[in-house]
């Protein structure tokens, strides 16, 4: 049974605490309460949810439902769990995603098609909540269309948290479910591959990207070396790519037989 706990604000008002316990082998493994200003309101809450737990498996969906986590809550987790040492785009794009409906689901509970109306609300420029309401342009909320590339990054980086996300807030994640959703999203091009480059940069350019990658390498030792890799395929891959040539062309030159099988 449920009891009422009464206690006493600062101003001599009473504020009346419904508390709901089921025990097992002398340990709880259930307790929910909630505060009312009016008794009777807590008796009545009391009262509803005590009906609730004597159903047949109303126990144990009463545990599930106070245990469950939104996705907002688990990709919260995911990045707390990086120690800062997270990409600013992967930041952006799942802090983001925290302000959208989809956050507010039950992380267990989506399935497929979840996933795939959220790739076609980014695709339609759908806007997250606005981080202050009081402070917001006037045409905030008007859609602003992403492209195929910027949709693909908001759903890799959530693919992300659904793969690791589980173990660190105790959760089975729809994995499955999410890698049917994104081959529909790739049929229906909701996400696509960037852009084709059709220019080297310019020297301007190149230094620019060259000073950028030192200082994000700088900034994360995890980062892949990006300013090594320039360097190498400025100077080095050309070279590699004459000496394949000309072993090529000395093969077909001089082509030997293959070996026999006597």
């Amino acid at each position: 049974m449920g009891q009422i706990i009464e206690r006493k604000r600062k101003d001599g008002s009473s504020t009346y605490t419904a508390q709901v316990r089921r025990k097992k082998g002398g340990k709880t493994i259930f307790s929910f309460a909630q505060t009312f200003d009016k008794k009777a309101d807590a008796k009545a809450w009391m009262k509803r949810k005590e009906r609730e737990l004597n159903q047949p498996d109303g126990l144990a969906t009463a545990i599930k439902k106070k245990t469950a986590k939104t996705l907002g809550e688990v990709i919260q987790a995911y990045i707390e769990s990086q120690n800062g040492q997270i990409g600013k785009s992967k930041l952006q794009n799942l802090s983001a995603t925290c302000r959208f409906e989809i956050a507010h689901e039950n992380a267990e509970t989506l399935v497929a098609s979840d996933f795939v109306a959220f790739a076609q609300e980014l695709l339609r420029g759908t806007q997250p909540a606005p981080l202050d309401p009081k402070n917001i342009p006037l045409d905030y909320y008007e859609p602003k269309p992403r492209l195929p590339q910027t949709v693909g990054g908001y759903m890799t980086h959530l693919g992300v948290v659904v793969r690791h996300g589980g173990p660190l807030v105790g959760l089975k994640l729809p994995k499955a479910e999410f890698l049917e959703a994104m081959d529909t999203c790739r049929h229906l091009k909701l996400v696509g591959p960037s852009d084709k480059r059709n220019r080297r940069p310019t020297i301007e350019e190149l230094d620019l990207l060259m000073d950028y990658f030192v200082r994000f390498s700088d900034d994360d030792p995890r980062a892949v070396p990006m300013h090594m890799m320039v360097l190498a395929a400025i100077f080095r891959l050309p070279q590699d790519a004459r000496e394949s040539s000309r072993r090529t062309c000395a093969c077909h030159r001089w082509p030997r037989p293959w070996p026999s099988d006597e």
